[in-house]
């Protein structure tokens, strides 16, 4: 039963060497650890677990997702979106993971989303910019392009305002500065800055491409 909590399946990775403390973040009686992934044999066996994981929810094979996600790298948001919206209607019901963990769902999928692009990008989660961070930064590998990916994505049980609630997260990553960190790469000349929204099965994306 204490694998179904989060603390209990973190606590089992870290006993067993799957997770390793490197700092303490909090000192008190119950002191809070940030803990990060030991090696890349460690961090591979993640990613396919989580790969496989993702590919059962919307009962998509690999190569399948791989065409799905270059969607999103190369800008095509209309379609990225219609395609998403039909492969979380066939999914399983995220539901299973229950109502208050629903989360957990739309954070799974993005971090297989994100990592199946890590041959042509540079990822970085919680990137800081001016005043916040954003989800992810995709930075592309030299040679692989001159555009980087700012993604914000949002959870909500209110259908009727989600695509309200996209554009908030698009004005969010212009007025936090969530794309400051691009220029730091001087082969990035653009940064195409996106919220993706979710409301249980429906979802609502808002973008725009901006110059550094």
């Amino acid at each position: 039963n204490d694998l179904q909590k989060p603390s209990g399946l973190l606590s089992l990775l870290l006993f067993a060497g799957y997770l390793n403390p490197v700092r303490k973040l909090i000192v008190a009686k119950n002191p809070v650890y940030e803990l990060a992934i030991p090696n890349h044999e460690v961090q591979y066996i993640y990613e396919l677990r989580i790969t496989e994981w993702v590919a059962l929810q919307l009962d998509i094979d690999s190569d399948r997702y791989f065409n799905f996600v270059q969607l999103l790298a190369k800008g095509q948001i209309k379609d990225f979106q219609e395609a998403l919206q039909q492969y979380l209607l066939n999914s399983t019901s995220f539901y299973q993971t229950g109502r208050k963990t629903a989360e957990l769902f739309y954070n799974g999928f993005m971090l297989c989303l994100i990592n199946t692009l890590k041959t042509y990008y540079l990822i970085y989660s919680e990137q800081e910019g001016i005043a916040g961070r954003a989800d992810v930064m995709l930075i592309p590998k030299i040679h692989h392009g001159t555009q980087a990916l700012v993604i914000e994505y949002k959870v909500t049980q209110d259908h009727d305002k989600l695509t309200e609630i996209a554009r908030k997260g698009l004005q969010q990553i212009m007025k936090k500065g969530y794309t400051q960190p691009a220029k730091k790469h001087d082969h990035v000349t653009n940064v195409r800055a996106i919220c993706i929204a979710f409301a249980e099965k429906n979802v609502a994306i808002a973008h725009d491409n901006l110059l550094l």
